[in-house]
């Protein structure tokens, strides 16, 4: 069957014109308005921290590299049989860290708080083992449905005044 051109023509618009109306007809049947949703009260971040954290990744960043180059530290940390993990106590703003390794960089404990308990993005260290306060910035959210808690150190050189260093730690959460 030898088609004209302007059968070919007539041909390419009708089935243009069915997939427009198709895609128009889909437009509008997504357009409904929907029901009413209710999106309750914001998940608790002080339930959300609450309890055992276990390290699961850590990662060196270097700040100072223009491309913030990383290394990846995660076998250092978890290759041991003395894990490193964290214990977050909401109620007496109290954390407990295990392991030698943990103790190193974030102190064997002491206290903690967030710079905001409604929309965190750092919580502050107290140690209470002499070693300087700090805080660690927040990379993601903490609710009570989150399986993991990342947050990044920034540490500097001693006497240089900034950080030219950061490890990122990610910790998965051990009970719920």
């Amino acid at each position: 069957m030898n088609l004209t051109q302007p059968e070919v023509v007539n041909f390419m618009i009708m089935r243009t014109l069915k997939y427009l109306s198709f895609i128009l007809v889909l437009a509008a049947w997504g357009c409904k308005p929907q029901s009413n949703y209710e999106i309750g009260d914001p998940s608790s971040k002080l339930e959300g921290i609450r309890g055992d954290w276990k390290v699961g990744e850590v990662v060196f960043v270097d700040e100072v590299s223009t491309n913030k180059n990383e290394g990846d530290l995660t076998d250092y940390f978890t290759e041991t049989n003395d894990a490193f993990s964290v214990n977050f106590d909401s109620d007496a703003f109290s954390y407990t860290v295990t392991g030698a390794l943990g103790a190193k960089y974030l102190g064997t404990g002491g206290t903690w708080s967030f710079d905001d308990n409604e929309f965190p993005t750092a919580i502050n260290f107290s140690p209470s083992d002499g070693t300087d306060p700090y805080t660690a910035t927040l990379l993601g959210p903490i609710r009570e449905v989150d399986n993991t808690l990342i947050i990044q150190v920034f540490r500097g050189c001693a006497g240089s005044g900034s950080a030219n260093m950061s490890i990122k730690f990610t910790f998965d959460r051990q009970n719920s």
